[in-house]
């Protein structure tokens, strides 16, 4: 090893630079010689180990030892003032290798003084044909350019990570090299840099606990000697010796009571009220649905001279009675029609429901404000009172706050209609008793359907016809309901889903409780999805009925339907029975309207 003085440093720069090249890699230690060690390799596998040793000496002094490849004598050593603590003479040794003969031999003094802070720096550059460069570095803590060099870890990169290339200018031959560098010691309050020492934490584990779902109730136990059997169909009503027992998915529809043949005896009759005048009709319509608010009728008569007995007297139109198979209808004769073909006259009798007192032209049209707290019920009382027809709130009921509800120029039965469509609902007129019903227009709700008990039951037995027509709505899941200058306001939703699809927004002057808002929201989110209309011609069976016989279906019933490709549940939307003579016989068919709602039901 040369003898090198304390305050000087032998430097060995054995890069062969390239001809064409501006700008050349410092190699440190790497014999530019043919069949020398590639430097790749040697560079690959510089650090082998570091160790630093950590006195308790507060901060007095670090030291590093570096193993540099499989050379000799590779222990550099370092050392340097730390913190606070004064430095005389800071010592830097390197010891590199046997340099060769072309080796450049430098000296640079180091010092504390502003004169000694650049010191020239000179050596042999071997037999390169290069005049002379320069080297101007720009040395700072706070640069963000060093930084960014410092932030890649000690370890062994590749060459093309140290980025490190150094403008050479040529200037003559055999000159000596003039590398200069600013030093400077950037403020104590500075710092840039800041690295933890100390022992490594461990990784810290998160330990969770199994999840630990209670266990399910045990089911009570019940007297075996009490257990309904509930095989789902219905009773059974002809010989109890043969009983068929039904277990299974299609055993209602397969050991169901069945005939080969059904015979209706089918029985009319009209009557002028109260006298009970017979009426002898040809033909008779009647018809009602969820959308109506009274029955309507179309009677021919078979003989034009009765047309006498049903004109209107001084106390209104006349009264008929009708009676199909034993369900009784009454009506108001409100027009006729008179015609002649052929030397022979018809005569066809229209009429409503004894409910249509309630509505022009019979009711006078009137205003209304209310000024005191009312239920809906006790305001649909107040729209009937002094007249002969009754009413019956069958739905939800709230108070109404004063003065929310009020109008103008309205029939009694439209403002029954406005009390029943703010609750979602509808009005509906009994058959035969003059009185109305104020119901929900979904009693029971689409998904709800095919849980609950049916009120009828339709099989593919006595279906005579069947037609069907496709609607849609759009899957609404959410609405919003408010009240108009007084009330509350709300969001109506499906339980279960998101409540982002609105239906159009239900602006109601008597929605003034959350219970009259969730109930209409109810019957507008019950309106939606994929539906169907499905009409079904079938006879109209007399009472008493038997098992696998519906009778008179009205609007509003939740009817199941039995057919070979399988079960589905709807609601009754219209009826319509249909009764004409044909010589001797007379035939009555009743065709029944029923939604079915893919979405939401089967």
């Amino acid at each position: 090893m040369p003898s090198i003085e304390s305050q000087r440093l032998p430097l060995n720069l054995l890069a062969a630079p390239s001809s064409e090249a501006t700008r050349v890699a410092l190699n440190l230690g790497v014999d530019a010689g043919q069949g020398g060690p590639d430097p790749s390799v040697v560079v690959g596998g510089a650090v082998l180990g570091t160790s630093v040793r950590w006195g308790a000496r507060s901060l007095i002094g670090i030291g590093t030892a570096l193993a540099w490849g499989g050379f000799e004598r590779l222990a550099p050593y370092w050392r340097q003032p730390w913190g606070g603590l004064a430095s005389t003479a800071p010592a830097w040794q390197v010891a590199w290798g046997a340099p060769a003969v072309t080796g450049v031999a430098g000296a640079v003094r180091w010092g504390h003084g502003s004169a000694d802070v650049h010191r020239p720096f000179w050596g042999l550059w071997a037999s390169l044909r290069w005049e002379a460069a320069s080297v101007g570095l720009l040395w700072r803590y706070g640069n963000a350019d060093v930084l960014k060099s410092l932030a890649s870890p000690w370890a062994s990169p590749p060459r093309v990570e140290l980025g490190l290339r150094v403008a050479w200018r040529v200037t003559a031959p055999n000159r000596h090299l003039d590398l200069r560098g600013l030093w400077e010691r950037p403020l104590l309050r500075v710092r840039p840099w800041r690295i933890p020492w100390g022992t490594g934490r461990g990784l810290e584990w998160v330990i969770r606990p199994p999840v630990v779902r209670p266990e399910p109730p045990i089911p009570s136990l019940v007297d075996g000697r009490y257990v309904g059997l509930d095989l789902g169909c219905p009773v059974f009503t002809g010989d109890a010796r043969r009983i068929p027992l039904n277990l299974g998915i299609s055993a209602c529809y397969m050991v169901r009571p069945q005939r080969r043949t059904y015979v209706v005896l089918n029985e009319i009759q009209v009557v002028r009220l109260p006298d009970r005048l017979p009426i002898e009709v040809d033909a008779i319509g009647i018809g009602g649905s969820r959308e109506a608010w009274c029955w309507d009728l179309r009677l021919t008569l078979l003989k034009p001279e009765q047309l006498a007995a049903l004109q209107p007297n001084g106390d209104g139109p006349r009264q008929v009675e009708v009676t199909i198979n034993g369900y009784r209808w009454i009506f108001a004769v409100e027009s006729f029609n008179q015609g002649r073909v052929f030397g022979q006259t018809s005569v066809d009798l229209a009429g409503r429901s004894v409910s249509a007192q309630l509505a022009q032209p019979y009711a006078a049209l009137r205003s209304r404000a209310v000024d005191e707290v009312r239920t809906m019920a006790q305001l649909a009382e107040l729209e009937v009172d002094g007249s002969p027809i009754s009413v019956e709130y069958d739905t939800v009921d709230w108070l109404v706050t004063a003065g929310a509800w009020y109008y103008e120029s309205l029939a009694p039965m439209s403002a029954l209609m406005r009390l029943a469509e703010a609750a979602g609902g509808v009005v509906q007129s009994h058959p035969s008793e003059p009185s109305v019903r104020l119901l929900p227009k979904y009693p029971i709700s689409p998904w709800k359907w095919s849980t609950s008990t049916p009120e009828v039951t339709i099989q593919d037995d006595i279906v005579t016809g069947q037609r069907l027509q496709l609607q849609s709505r759009p899957l609404f899941d959410a609405v919003i309901v408010a009240g108009e200058r007084v009330g509350v306001a709300a969001k109506v939703k499906r339980d279960g889903e998101a409540g982002q699809t609105y239906a159009p927004q239900q602006i109601d002057q008597l929605m003034t409780h959350a219970d009259g808002c969730r109930e209409r929201g109810r019957n507008v989110l019950s309106d939606r999805g994929g539906q169907a209309i499905v009409e079904h011609d079938l006879p109209l069976f007399a009472a008493p009925l038997q098992a696998g016989q519906p009778g008179l279906v009205l609007p509003m019933a939740l009817v199941r339907r039995e057919a070979a490709d399988g079960t589905w549940h709807g609601q009754a939307v219209g009826v319509r029975i249909e009764a004409r003579r044909d010589g001797s016989a007379i035939e009555v068919t009743q065709t029944v309207t029923i939604e079915r709602h893919y979405t939401d039901a089967d």
